[in-house]
């Protein structure tokens, strides 16, 4: 999960990219407008609300070993 003008946003894709090339199961998540913790920053906004319901979600998933 990665903003896509966060200033690692092109590093974050191409790590996704690899893992899922090797086989390694990976998701990417790209928020359009999102800078380096813009989740943080602005809690309440809808972008924030959005990487925060599915970060908790994907978590949860992997601690119940769903992914």
């Amino acid at each position: 999960m990665v903003g896509d003008i966060d200033l690692f946003a092109q590093e974050c894709i191409a790590y996704a990219t690899k893992l899922s090339a090797a086989g390694i199961p990976a998701e990417l998540h790209v928020y359009p407008g999102g800078v380096h913790g813009f989740e943080d920053a602005n809690p309440e906004a809808r972008i924030s609300k959005q990487f925060l319901a599915t970060r908790d979600s994907t978590l949860k998933a992997a601690l119940e070993n769903q992914i």
